[in-house]
């Protein structure tokens, strides 16, 4: 992480990357042309340095400042790039941060029976003790009521969130993956919630042509 820091401190002070690092080029394109907030960058480096040294989420909470400052984040900086275009409102940031933060829970949930056959588990502990959970089941990938509320409720927390945010596209996957959860009565260990969501290009494509995009 501190190779990524020092390649940001150096192009925010207008120094060129490294020919040989292709990434960090067309991060530097993008603050030089679109005006990228470097702090952006800064702020999702600080949080998956920080998430290296996590176990488990112990709150919500957590788990919602670690989608925003990651995924958020990453939604804010495509906001700038449409703001340099002149399509830009004063609600874009704020979307983008419910946004990330809906889309930090998805990514938990999604991913709770990948984990679960590591025998690891991001899946809030407040949540897990309130309904009664155990991490011991999930790891065997036993399906319980108590982890499903514990689902439904985590579920509900990002739907809070989309409805707060504006019409965008990075909405609408989080969207749909919390409908297939419902349609799987919160099932978590799902195995087919990893699946790709082949219909989403779709769904992006129809959206937009019909003006909800």
């Amino acid at each position: 992480m501190s190779f990524w820091k020092g390649l940001i401190d150096n192009m925010a002070n207008g120094k060129e990357p490294p020919t040989n690092a292709p990434i960090a080029t067309l991060l530097y394109y993008g603050i030089c042309s679109y005006g990228l907030s470097p702090a952006f960058l800064y702020r999702m480096i600080e949080a998956r340095r920080e998430n290296l040294e996590v176990n488990q989420f112990g709150t919500v909470d957590e788990l919602e400042k670690y989608g925003e400052e990651t995924s958020g984040s990453l939604i804010n900086l495509t906001v700038e790039t449409l703001r340099s275009q002149g399509d830009f409102n004063n609600d874009a940031y704020l979307a983008a941060s419910h946004i990330g933060m809906a889309q930090g829970i998805c990514t938990v949930l999604r991913a709770t029976a990948f984990h679960a056959r590591r025998g690891e588990v991001y899946f809030p502990l407040e949540l897990i003790r309130k309904f009664g959970a155990k991490e011991s089941t999930i790891v065997r990938g036993q399906v319980t009521s108590e982890l499903k509320e514990a689902s439904k409720a985590l579920a509900n927390v990002a739907h809070a969130h989309l409805k707060e945010a504006s019409q965008a596209s990075q909405k609408v996957t989080c969207q749909r993956f919390l409908a297939r959860l419902r349609k799987r009565d919160y099932n978590v260990l799902n195995p087919r919630l990893l699946r790709k969501d082949g219909l989403l290009p779709l769904s992006l494509v129809s959206r937009k042509l019909f003006g909800l995009l």
